[in-house]
């Protein structure tokens, strides 16, 4: 996805890549702007957020996954599987807004699953990948690190 100056490669999944993080990174405004001021800016802000996320986790299972060592990518692995279940409840908090209808998910049920899931099921995992990752990239054959 990257090509080694840290940039997007260029390449088609490179650009999926760029767009996913871009559609992210826009999502998280909308959906505060929605909070703010529109429960429909808000539920297609969850909507796009979820399908970046979505995209971004696909990317990841894909293409880094397969290629780190077993160990972080299995933690890579856990952390976007577990996306696809927070965004799965962020979509359907959102969706409660549109109609004023009775919440799919509550607030209380936000905090416990969507919070907690993407505290120990996504960060914490994503973190201890990264930082085994970094570990094996910078460590030398002889260094007692490795």
């Amino acid at each position: 996805m990257a090509a080694a100056d840290g940039r997007f490669a260029p390449t088609i999944t490179g650009s999926a890549a760029a767009g996913t993080t871009a559609v992210i990174v826009l999502g998280i405004l909308l959906i505060a702007i929605g909070i703010a001021f529109s429960p429909l800016v808000e539920a297609v802000a969850v909507a796009l957020f979820t399908a970046g996320v979505a995209g971004f986790a696909t990317l990841v299972l894909r293409d880094v996954v397969p290629a780190v060592p077993r160990l972080p990518g299995t933690l890579l692995a856990i952390a976007t599987l577990s996306l696809f279940w927070t965004m799965t409840l962020a979509l359907a908090f959102a969706s409660s807004a549109l109609a004023d209808a009775s919440p799919i998910v509550t607030i209380p049920a936000m905090i416990r699953w969507h919070g907690s899931v993407n505290a120990f099921g996504f960060a914490l995992p994503a973190v201890l990948a990264l930082r085994l990752l970094e570990g094996g990239a910078t460590a030398s054959p002889s260094d007692p690190r490795a």
